[in-house]
C-alpha cells in the first residue's frame, strides 16, 4: 500500500493558484465546493489544501464550449435606458409647484 502523499498547501497558497482572495476561498470551502484539511488542535480549523482537491473543483467548474455559447446566447443585454436629465426633472417639479398667478 504506497501512496504517495502530496504537499499541503496554506490558504495562501491554495488562493493564489485559483487567483481568488483567500476570502473566496474559504466561502468556496465553508460552502462544499472545495474540501480542505483540518490539521488545527482547536475549535477553529486550521485549513490546508490538496493541490488534488484543488484540481478536482477546477475540473467540477469546467464549462464546455458547447454550454459556454448556450450560456452565451440566452444571455440579454439591455441597450435600452434612458438618460435621466436630472436638472430637467427639477425645474419640471419646480413648474408644477409653483402657484399660478
Amino acid at each position: 500500500m504506497s501512496q504517495t502523499i502530496e504537499r499541503l498547501l496554506t490558504p495562501e497558497e491554495a488562493a493564489e493558484f485559483l487567483a481568488i482572495s483567500t476570502r473566496q476561498l474559504r466561502d468556496l470551502a465553508d460552502a462544499g465546493y472545495l474540501a480542505f484539511v483540518n490539521i488545527g488542535l482547536g475549535e477553529r480549523p486550521t485549513r490546508r489544501y490538496l493541490p488534488a482537491d484543488i484540481a478536482a473543483f477546477i475540473e467540477s467548474r469546467r464549462v464546455a464550449p458547447e454550454l459556454r455559447e448556450r450560456a452565451r446566447a440566452t444571455i440579454k443585454s439591455s441597450t435600452a435606458f434612458k438618460i435621466a436629465d436630472f436638472a430637467a426633472l427639477r425645474d419640471e417639479l419646480r413648474q408644477r409647484r409653483r402657484p399660478k398667478r
